[in-house]
């Protein structure tokens, strides 16, 4: 891979996490990377090819980290918990999640990466909150594919909250209620 083209990829992954696909232009990503008109269209064919490209390759990241984190312990309830309690920068927000009001994910190229995440990331909390379910862990009637999304929808509406009223110390806040929630499903 070409050090343009990795810089020209870098440079649109850190602009749509600040300010979104849409109010990234071309023109802006190739200020942020140094890089020509004739650079950017050398390697990607079009703005949507670059974000398909950066947002593919984040929506595997986070899908590796949100398995590292689920898989990291025995016992899925402290996994659980270590997915909530994770670092997390409030001012920033969810790198594929900020994303999902944007108009453009209506476009299955832009789309995908982003619902590929989120349907791995329910995949995986199911399946811990299953497996703690089974281990007697959590209590023997929770609906499992139910919580997983309450925990994913928590972790994007802390985001959110903390975003919305500039108050980072509101991320910390609405997971420590999740935390909390999840903590009364426990058993014993």
């Amino acid at each position: 891979m070409s050090n343009r083209r990795d810089s020209i990829r870098e440079a649109a992954a850190r602009l749509f996490w600040q300010r979104g696909y849409e109010a990234t232009s071309p023109r802006l990503i190739q200020k942020e990377a140094g890089a020509g008109q004739g650079s950017f269209y050398h390697h990607f064919g079009s703005k949507a090819d670059l974000a398909n490209d950066v947002l593919s390759e984040a929506s595997s990241a986070m899908v590796a980290d949100a398995r590292s984190l689920l898989t990291g312990t025995d016992s899925p309830l402290a996994a659980l918990r270590a997915y909530l309690d994770a670092e997390r920068d409030p001012a920033l927000g969810c790198r594929l999640g900020r994303l999902a009001n944007e108009t453009a994910l209506a476009d299955p190229q832009l789309g995908e990466p982003v619902a590929a995440y989120f349907a791995a990331l329910l995949e995986l909390l199911e399946a811990r909150l299953a497996e703690a379910r089974k281990r007697g862990e959590i209590q023997a009637d929770s609906d499992t594919a139910a919580l997983a999304a309450a925990l994913a929808a928590a972790v994007q509406g802390a985001y959110v909250l903390a975003r919305a009223t500039a108050e980072p110390a509101n991320l910390r806040r609405a997971l420590a209620g999740a935390r909390h929630l999840l903590d009364g499903l426990a058993q014993g």
